[in-house]
């Protein structure tokens, strides 16, 4: 008795479908990764931003307020370190401090500002 073969192949074998879908699978699970991480340095550099504006909103304030003879090393801005309240941004508290110093190299002042924010 003469058995009968279908030497036809027209669709895939399981193995065939099971590689592919584990291909798929880690494409999908390494583009998830990266999505979640690009949404975490977008959050970081949203922030990041938001601080560097606190900032130079401070030194807008303090370039107002003062006249260019406080600035100078003999008025009335003294040396020394000023801790501000928090300042609260899209629900992320900024806590600023600047701090004054005389400039050895001239007759005025340096002022170095710190933004500190989440888990900073």
């Amino acid at each position: 008795m003469r058995t009968l073969r279908n030497t036809n192949k027209n669709g895939f074998a399981l193995i065939e479908v099971i590689i592919a879908s584990l291909i798929f699978l880690i494409t999908i699970v390494g583009m998830l990764i990266a999505s979640v991480n690009l949404k975490q340095r977008n959050i970081d550099s949203s922030q990041d931003v938001t601080a560097a504006f606190v900032a130079k909103g401070i030194l807008d304030d303090l370039r107002i307020k003062l006249s260019p003879q406080e600035w100078a090393v003999d008025g009335e801005l003294a040396e020394g370190v000023y801790p501000l309240a928090g300042i609260l941004v899209d629900g992320v508290t900024y806590n600023a401090t600047y701090t004054v110093v005389n400039d050895p190299n001239s007759n005025g002042r340096n002022v170095n500002i710190e933004v500190v924010w989440g888990n900073n």
